[in-house]
């Protein structure tokens, strides 16, 4: 049992997301509807894939850091790009 429970997970909003940050915390909600601290990391770390690792982006991250991203983004974003 987890004692320590995030009550409030927040993600950024940066304006070329392709998908509403709410749809991020469901996904990382899952099945349970519970979010933990990792889920909420887990999140945050999909926004940032989907934000900086945009194939249109001028400035996007390198791809070693994309790849990385990636991997560690929510499942149904983990091939939003492929």
């Amino acid at each position: 049992m987890e004692l320590l429970k995030v009550q409030n997970c927040s993600v950024p909003n940066p304006k070329s997301l392709p998908t509403k940050p709410s749809n991020i915390i469901n996904a990382a909600k899952g099945k349970d509807g519970q979010i933990s601290d990792k889920k909420c990391e887990q999140a945050n770390v999909t926004v940032d894939y989907l934000f900086r690792c945009n194939p249109f982006d001028k400035s996007p991250a390198d791809d070693m850091e994309c790849s990385n991203l990636q991997k560690n983004a929510l499942p149904p974003y983990q091939n939003f790009y492929h």
